[in-house]
């Protein structure tokens, strides 16, 4: 069996039952399972007009089988607004400035248990990750070390609100890291991103 037949014929094996070669190399069907165009000699209907139309079958059934489903397309959603929410947050604060957002952070942390030489390189580096993790989460890029990483800093945001007894803020924080956790969860319905194509060329 030459190489170049063998696509077409495990094709037609699926369609039309087992298949072979006669001794000039013309294609046999020994048993029909299934002849969609109510022809049972593949020689006589002609083998290119069989080939054109098995073909067009199963370009149809390959973008049937990629239909993203419910549960792809409410994570993809769910990570867009998401990233977006998080990544506005570092742009936001470095369009700010650093002496805007340390001195909110100082007043905030007022009285809790924190080194004051903490605050300041913690205010400098904070916008820079929340902008790093949002951005590769709108883009699906590396999305399960950004969640990784995007959930370790909500812990130190939580443990700092708590510190500063903040209990509405540390609220709200936990709503993050219920988010983070459900992106984490579900990660491997990540289909509409970077990492879907890198994984497809590879």
């Amino acid at each position: 069996m030459q190489g170049t037949q063998i696509l077409p014929v495990l094709t037609m094996q699926r369609l039309y039952g087992s298949t072979g070669f006669n001794r000039d190399g013309r294609v046999i069907i020994r048993g029909v399972r299934k002849n969609p165009l109510g022809l049972a000699d593949l020689n006589q209907a002609g083998t290119f007009r069989y080939l054109r139309t098995l073909i067009t079958w199963e370009i149809e059934s390959l973008f049937m089988r990629s239909a993203p489903s419910n549960s792809e397309i409410a994570y993809s959603l769910l990570r867009i607004t998401f990233g977006a929410n998080i990544f506005l947050h570092g742009l936001m604060r470095l369009a700010e400035g650093h002496a805007v957002f340390l001195a909110y952070l100082t007043k905030e942390m007022q009285g809790a248990p924190v080194p004051s030489w903490f605050l300041a390189p913690f205010s400098y580096s904070l916008p820079y990750l929340e902008g790093s993790v949002g951005l590769l989460l709108l883009l699906g890029l590396f999305t399960r070390n950004a969640l990784i990483a995007g959930a370790f800093v909500i812990l130190l945001l939580q443990i700092g609100s708590c510190l500063a007894q903040n209990w509405a803020v540390a609220g709200d924080q936990l709503v993050y890291a219920l988010s983070f956790f459900i992106l984490l969860s579900f990660v491997d319905r990540n289909r509409w991103c970077i990492d879907g194509l890198r994984n497809a060329s590879g």
